[in-house]
């Protein structure tokens, strides 16, 4: 089962999926601020989820042994995130965060063996402009031309001939 939350809630309270064990994904309003403590508890075939930008708080056990969540990429925006959050989370590989969020639970939060991977400001603006770059590579070449720049260089990035790659 998916569920798509409606545009405008800010918050979802205890335990409000709890052990919804046929959930499958869910599609979080931009406008989500905080998810309360063990709100996804036991959705155990939650595979995916993707947290709003604005996101400050997620409560504790508020995904607890959700097996199914493979990886999770917590906003700049976060501010608090309960113990055990993430506990039982046995698919769970990789958690991506902000370098400056600090957190008292935050090794708690997690199962042990997960790697968590910091992120700084300056890697994630240079990603999203990489990315920019990548769209518009795509769209040029959609749009037939078959050219992904132009100038003197004949499209191949200047200097030598050789061009930039773009991850």
């Amino acid at each position: 089962a998916s569920v798509e939350l409606p545009t405008g809630l800010t918050s979802i309270g205890d335990g409000a999926f709890y052990f919804c064990s046929s959930l499958t994904s869910v599609e979080l309003p931009a406008s989500l601020t905080i998810i309360d403590s063990s709100a996804f508890y036991g959705c155990e075939s939650l595979a995916s989820v993707e947290l709003p930008a604005g996101l400050t708080s997620i409560g504790a056990r508020a995904f607890y042994g959700c097996s199914s969540l493979a990886s999770v990429e917590l906003p700049v925006s976060l501010t608090s995130i309960g113990a055990h959050a993430f506990y039982g989370c046995t698919s769970l590989a990789s958690v991506v965060l902000h370098a400056g969020f600090m957190n008292s639970d935050l090794l708690q939060a997690f199962r042990q063996n997960v790697s968590i991977v910091r992120r700084n400001d300056v890697e994630q603006a240079l990603q999203a402009a990489e990315a920019a770059v990548n769209e518009r590579v795509v769209a040029s070449s959609r749009s037939g031309n078959g050219k992904t720049s132009g100038g003197r260089d004949g499209g191949r990035g200047g200097r030598g001939g050789r061009g930039r790659r773009v991850r």
